[in-house]
């Protein structure tokens, strides 16, 4: 059985070009969480986020992710950055392990 619960704030920025004004972003946020997570057969953990998300030209989306996962031995830092155009998505991570090598997630997604 997994248990897990948590917290987001999504704060939008307005204007969102913040360090750049001449800069193309029609649309800015930010997002950040807290969660605890438990599964089956092992001890609970908590973990964080950050993600910024801004709309650029031509109805690309843009997201920069952050996490870090507290108490793990096996992983630590992770983050990536994601870009979505209409129905395409394409998403690419890093996670830092402390005793595992490093991954380098990545998706492609197509929505119907």
């Amino acid at each position: 059985m997994d248990n897990s619960t948590g917290a987001a704030y999504k704060y939008e920025l307005n204007p969102p070009n913040l360090p750049d004004s001449s800069a193309d972003v029609s649309y800015s946020d930010i997002i950040l969480t807290l969660d605890w997570s438990r599964t089956a057969e092992e001890k609970g953990y908590y973990q964080s986020g950050f993600e910024m998300n801004m709309q650029m030209p031509r109805s690309v989306f843009l997201s920069l992710r952050v996490g870090y996962l507290m108490g793990r031995t096996e992983e630590g830092l992770t983050f990536g950055f994601g870009l979505k155009n209409k129905r395409w998505s394409f998403g690419l991570g890093f996670e830092a392990g402390k005793e595992l090598d490093p991954r380098r997630p990545f998706s492609v997604s197509y929505e119907f």
